[in-house]
């Protein structure tokens, strides 16, 4: 197998089960009575009209989440309004007491991605009251969640098997763990998460996989992920255009140079550089 990085390009049979970009702010704590997982957005309720009124022309399908009936204090980071495009249709823009998210599923194409959490962001920027509270932006993220059968390529693989055969990731355990040695082989379920600092853009990059479910079949659930918090998170839209178009070069890299090979021709991709 070639030690080089295809060229990336869109797949006609992706692994995809979502594309998240998501965006926080800064919350106000009201007092030191409440919990310190409770926070207070005061421009919210501002935010949400104005915010509706300008993406309602490309997400007109609005819609209220639980999360909307509870006390904003109470909600800290969790959506409570969804705007879509069509009803129950993806992609969709939410929006929630100190973070907005940009989502999509099986139409994701980077080429409209792209300029629609730009637009999602444009607006945030625009609509925000800040004449009765600053935005200070403190969370940036770009994630991908991929699905795939642990026996699309060969029946008789369990979970590490298909990690190095097809996704050029070793794990191993010390076989003495076990009466049987060949059990350190073969666990029933797999959770991993590696974490590496990053330049460019500043943050953390992400490398996760678990074993799950997709559509009830059993799945190696992999996702590729860019964070930056606090000081590393732009502030203004020109500079978070920078890390959005850095932070999916890290993911496109990282997809496309774990699933050479085999795997990828079974997304009906190319292994041509």
């Amino acid at each position: 197998m070639s030690d080089r990085i295809p060229t990336p390009h869109p797949l006609p049979k992706k692994p995809l089960v979502e594309a998240i970009f998501e965006l926080r702010w800064a919350l106000q704590q009201e007092s030191q009575q409440h919990n310190q997982s409770e926070g207070n957005d005061p421009g919210f309720q501002i935010l949400l009209g104005r915010f509706y009124d300008k993406v309602s022309h490309d997400f007109p399908e609005p819609e209220n989440l639980p999360a909307s009936i509870v006390p904003q204090m109470m909600t800290p980071y969790v959506v409570r309004n969804r705007f879509r495009k069509t009803k129950n249709g993806w992609p969709l823009v939410q929006l929630g007491t100190g973070i907005l998210s940009v989502n999509d599923t099986e139409s994701y194409d980077w080429s409209t991605f792209k300029p629609m959490l730009r637009r999602a962001v444009e607006i945030l920027l625009e609509t925000y009251p800040q004449n009765i509270a600053p935005l200070t932006l403190s969370q940036a993220s770009l994630r991908y969640v991929d699905a795939i059968p642990v026996k699309r390529l060969d029946d008789d693989k369990g979970l590490l098997q298909f990690l190095k055969d097809y996704l050029h990731t070793t794990i191993s355990i010390e076989p003495l763990l076990f009466d049987e040695p060949s059990l350190a082989d073969a666990p029933s379920a797999l959770a991993m998460r590696l974490n590496y600092p990053l330049e460019k853009p500043h943050g953390v990059g992400v490398i996760a996989f678990s074993s799950g479910l997709k559509q009830n079949i059993p799945s190696l659930i992999w996702e590729n992920m860019v964070i930056s918090r606090q000081q590393q998170v732009p502030q203004t839209l020109a500079a978070l255009d920078s890390w959005i178009d850095e932070a999916h070069a890290v993911t496109d890299r990282w997809f496309f140079a774990l699933s050479r090979g085999k795997l990828l021709e079974t997304f009906g991709g190319n292994n041509e550089l």
